[in-house]
């Protein structure tokens, strides 16, 4: 790629959305006249997986509302919103979905898919986290969505922690903090797998332990919202991924069936680096490890990687600690986690771009000064809206590189649209067709075992105070009714789905949205077997490094939501590659 098309290339991912005021119906309502049907073009070429599984997804704390309606017992979320950051919006009563799933189940269906994916709140079913208090109204309400879903030929597929635990647990002893939290949530498990199980067949034990970890201790962004980046985060990831393994081998050893799945997610902001400078090509290769290898690298081979153990113990050593920052596995815990999953779970949004250095924002102890890591781009409140399907293909290669090519469930990726766009939401239709067709060609191309995809969300839920939209389907929150509506992208996934095809969206000729071609995918960052960085370990890791993803150019396909200044940082980033 010459550096004048690779520009255009980058620049050519800007769409601007026209912002129309929405509609609103009772129930699960049709767009009235749909902008985005008449920009979809069938596509023969990009036939979805004949396996693959579609479907969508939510998590309880974002949509179910009734926080405090038949026995349910008070959240972290409950606690942390009602008195440390009072007056902040919050989910208390949402969309509803407590209420209200027999709707999202008729949502779910509208939209052709196959499966849903939803969390149990463990503090509806078991209000103090233990067993003892079990709340049966709690568990109604999981066995009425699950028989709903059945009822009208949609998979369930429950994810048993989404970040959100009873806030009694922390109050004790500090949550994951503390390894109490283990065996406490492995009986939570057990409950769950002897109630549900009959009809559940996929599970997730945990939703994103490094990124839970790093958005309660270190940005402390979200409940319990702890500032301690690098140490009781450390110890908050090390508690998940035992309870992990603990929860699948239980499943494994009480209530396996034939046909059942369970697995862990890990998501990924896949690093790429800015330059082709060398330390800058190990720096995005350092920024991978710390995010999806410090969670999947125990999960397949038993432990950390090594460089990240190193590079924590050399930073814990100058810091003064005694001791890592970083708490080892033991033996028995390393043969516990080894293995410990049928499949990958990957939650896949956007990429960054990075340079090896010592951030200045980040703190002492955190994990990113550890990794020596300087993210340049795009910011996490931006990221949301952008398409980048080249580093979601880069992500796929390198869990298959690396993992010796695990099956792997996409249950995330999606994109923030703003309430000025309401339902007239052609750059999620856009979105998706991005990143269905980047999941084909890593499929057929590239040899990838992805499994399934759940899309990220059903419905316009609670996104911890942000204005994103990240629905399929408007919840009109002002109302009593709370009613629904399929928003403009439905006929993408209505298309897609009927015709098992991915279609191509052609954005409209106007002057706030202009027709765009751009690769689907970007070269994945090249990694080097020349020495590393200073600090570093020179023990390779296990797996090997992932080979570029390929760039092609499709006939024609439609791109996402792009800031202006991340186009500069994209095309500089992009020039530089080339």
């Amino acid at each position: 790629m010459t550096p004048s098309l690779a520009a255009l290339a980058a620049l050519a991912v800007v769409l601007a959305v026209t912002a129309l005021p929405p509609s609103r119906a009772a129930h699960i309502a049709a767009p009235e006249s749909n902008s985005v049907t008449a920009f979809l073009e069938t596509d023969d070429d990009y036939p979805l997986p004949e396996d693959l599984i579609v479907g969508t997804g939510s998590s309880s704390y974002q949509v179910e509302g009734a926080w405090n309606v038949d026995g349910k017992g008070e959240s972290v979320f409950d606690y942390f919103y009602h008195n440390r950051n009072k007056g902040s919006q919050n989910a208390d009563d949402g969309c509803d979905s407590y209420h209200k799933y027999k709707e999202d189940v008729k949502a779910v269906k509208a939209l052709k898919m196959q499966m849903y994916r939803f969390s149990l709140s463990w503090s509806r079913i078991m209000p103090d986290g233990t067993l003892a208090s079990l709340n049966q109204a709690g568990v109604d309400y999981y066995n009425n969505l699950i028989n709903e879903l059945i009822a009208n030929g949609i998979e369930p597929f429950i994810t048993l922690y989404h970040f959100d635990h009873p806030q009694v647990l922390e109050t004790q002893f500090g949550g994951w903090t503390s390894p109490k939290m283990i065996d406490l949530f492995v009986e939570f498990s057990r409950f769950a797998f002897k109630t549900f199980g009959d009809r559940v067949k996929y599970w997730v034990t945990l939703n994103e332990p490094h990124m839970h970890c790093n958005i309660v201790y270190d940005s402390a962004t979200i409940a319990p919202a702890i500032k301690s980046p690098g140490i009781k985060q450390y110890q908050c990831i090390h508690n998940e991924l035992v309870a992990h393994a603990k929860v699948y081998r239980l499943y494994k050893s009480d209530f396996n069936r034939a046909d059942g799945l369970i697995g862990m997610t890990v998501e990924t902001f896949f690093a790429s680096p800015t330059d082709t400078q060398y330390e800058n090509i190990q720096a995005a290769e350092r920024y991978n490890l710390f995010e999806m290898g410090i969670q999947a690298d125990p999960i397949i081979f038993g432990d950390y990687p090594a460089l990240v153990k190193d590079m924590v113990a050399a930073a814990s050593k100058a810091q003064g600690y005694k001791e890592s920052r970083l708490p080892p596995l033991t033996a028995d815990e390393q043969a516990l986690l080894k293995g410990s999953t049928d499949f990958i779970g990957l939650n896949a949004y956007y990429g960054r771009s990075v340079i090896s250095g010592v951030d200045p924002m980040a703190a002492e102890t955190s994990p990113w000064r550890d990794a020596h890591v300087v993210v340049t781009g795009p910011g996490f409140a931006s990221g949301f809206s952008m398409s980048m399907p080249w580093a979601f293909r880069g992500a796929l290669l390198w869990l298959k590189e690396r993992y010796g090519n695990q099956p792997i469930f996409v249950t995330e990726n999606g994109v923030a649209t703003t309430p000025e766009v309401g339902d007239h939401d052609i750059a999620r239709a856009a979105y998706h067709s991005d990143y269905i067709r980047t999941l084909v060609d890593a499929v057929r191309n590239d040899g990838c075992k992805v499994i399934g995809m759940t899309a990220w969300s059903l419905l316009d839920g609670f996104e911890w105070g942000s204005n994103r939209m990240m629905g399929m389907v408007s919840v009109d929150l002002s109302k009593p009714e709370k009613p629904r509506k399929l928003k403009d992208s439905s006929a993408f996934y209505v298309k897609m789905m009927t015709e098992r095809k991915v279609p191509l969206v052609k954005i409209p000729d106007s002057t706030t949205a202009a027709p765009v071609t751009k690769p689907t995918t970007q070269p994945a960052p090249r990694t080097s077997t020349a020495k590393p960085a200073p600090g570093t370990s020179p023990k390779p890791a296990p797996g090997t490094s992932p080979k570029p993803a390929p760039a092609t150019t499709p006939k024609n396909s439609a791109s996402g939501l792009l800031a202006p200044w991340s186009i500069v940082i994209l095309a500089i980033a992009t020039l530089a590659r080339a």
